[in-house]
């Protein structure tokens, strides 16, 4: 019985699983609210630091992942000669990985920000940047790493409606803020002009869009054929 049911149910979770990401990328993809996170990330609200601060944070990244990097063939050196045991080995291994991972996508942004600074007469299209970065996040195959995100920024999925004759339900994903239909309006005047900031840029605000999701990321799907409904 154990194994009728996990053929049953494998398809549906494999899909559910697929939906889940799918939701997550084009919510990510169309949020005000993110492409906000990213504007401030590569641009920033004004220049803040000269080429100097990012070179040093860049050494100093540097000579922390080559002593991540030391510590990993230290790590190895107990493992092979005997001293370590393989569960404790993959555990101190993976914490290491992890941390190089981290460093090697701060030094990546510290490396982009002082670009940026070296071109600051020039255009950055961050826009560009945001939808080549979601992009790539739609290529990620790596569960961990899809796990990361959904933990992130989804609270809560939700089977509602199941109907035991045509095995059809709704799915309903809860996110942790409300990305979904936010959007951007600008600040205006009373006599209707564009309120601008001290550097003379256009004030806009962002409202609030929904923290769960509606049509049309509402999913029905039948289990009998694996349909969707």
């Amino acid at each position: 019985p154990g194994a009728i049911l996990l053929a049953i149910f494998l398809p549906f979770l494999n899909d559910l699983n697929d939906y889940v990401w799918d939701v997550l990328c084009n919510t990510l993809s169309m949020s005000t609210t993110y492409k906000e996170e990213i504007k401030k990330e590569i641009l920033g609200d004004k220049p803040q630091y000269s080429k100097r601060t990012f070179n040093n944070k860049i050494k100093k990244l540097n000579k922390e992942l080559m002593e991540s990097d030391e510590r990993k063939m230290t790590l190895d050196t107990r493992y092979y000669s005997g001293e370590m045991n393989e569960k404790k080995y993959q555990t101190l291994t993976s914490i290491i990985e992890n941390k190089e991972s981290e460093l090697l996508k701060e030094i990546d942004k510290q490396k982009f920000q002082l670009q940026s600074l070296n071109e600051k007469k020039e255009w950055v299209d961050w826009l560009q940047i945001h939808f080549n970065r979601i992009e790539d996040l739609r290529g990620v195959d790596n569960y961990e790493e899809k796990r990361k995100w959904i933990t992130r920024y989804i609270n809560d999925v939700m089977v509602l409606d199941y109907d035991n004759d045509t095995r059809q339900h709704t799915v309903v994903l809860k996110f942790k803020l409300p990305l979904f239909n936010d959007k951007l309006v600008w600040v205006l005047n009373k006599d209707g002009s564009h309120k601008t900031d001290k550097w003379g840029r256009w004030i806009y605000k962002i409202l609030d869009g929904k923290k769960d999701t509606t049509n049309p990321f509402t999913l029905r799907k039948s289990l009998n054929g694996n349909r969707f409904c």
